[in-house]
């Protein structure tokens, strides 16, 4: 079955209805402006000129339309993907966690971001856990052990990262300079330490002794 609504309307598969002429098909001049509660749609199709779509696909809201989008009908639902990747790959993209209240960046699957909104705790390769203090911000990752935090330039390819250890449970904050450790901070009690590079440093000798041994005392 075809259908075809309007003036040089044309249907050109079975099993379809066309609302509308499409400009140099079929004799007609001009593409068919569809609305719903608009006398004059200003857009391909309009509702009520708050919601448009034009003629590539782009969607627009009017500056008065105050909410563009509701995730849910009521509070209280379950998780879901706000926007997925492709029918093909609904495990890539944002989804948000209603019971946590909270953005989640997902790859797939795995949680590689999320952003709690009542807690306010953002994190990287982490989700929100019992005990994590209002604006907290982690990071983890396991896989590399000098990279978890880090400065880059990416013209250059240096870097100065951060990292602490899993395996420990006081574990001391190390600092490197391109995968070469630096520095240290004790888990303990905060005290820094520096490592020295013997390969930076020229000129190197052994002390001379001096003072003599067995300096005689005398008497003033």
């Amino acid at each position: 079955m075809q259908t075809a609504i309007g003036s040089n309307t044309l249907v050109a598969q079975n099993n379809s209805m066309v609302l509308g002429s499409i400009n140099g098909l079929n004799g007609a001049t001009a593409d068919t402006k569809v609305g719903i509660g608009t006398t004059a749609p200003d857009s391909l199709f309009s509702v009520a000129d708050k919601f448009m779509v034009n003629a590539n696909g782009e969607l627009q809201y009017d500056n008065a339309v105050s909410n563009m989008m509701y995730m849910f009908r009521t509070p209280g639902a379950t998780t879901k993907m706000v926007i997925a990747h492709s029918p093909a790959n609904t495990n890539y993209g944002l989804q948000y966690d209603d019971v946590n209240d909270r953005f989640n960046f997902i790859g797939a699957g795995n949680t590689v971001m999320s952003v709690g909104l009542v807690s306010r705790f953002s994190g990287v390769n982490i989700l929100p856990t019992a005990g994590t203090s209002t604006g907290q911000f982690q990071i983890e990752n396991s896989a590399a052990a000098n990279d978890i935090l880090g400065l880059y330039n990416i013209g250059s390819g240096n870097r100065w990262t951060y990292w602490v250890s899993s395996a420990v449970t006081n574990s001391n904050l190390s600092m490197y300079y391109n995968g070469t450790l630096r520095g240290t901070w004790d888990a303990t009690n905060g005290v820094y330490t520096s490592f020295s590079d013997r390969n930076l440093k020229k000129d190197i000798a052994d002390l001379t002794p001096t003072l003599q041994k067995n300096y005689p005392a005398q008497t003033l």
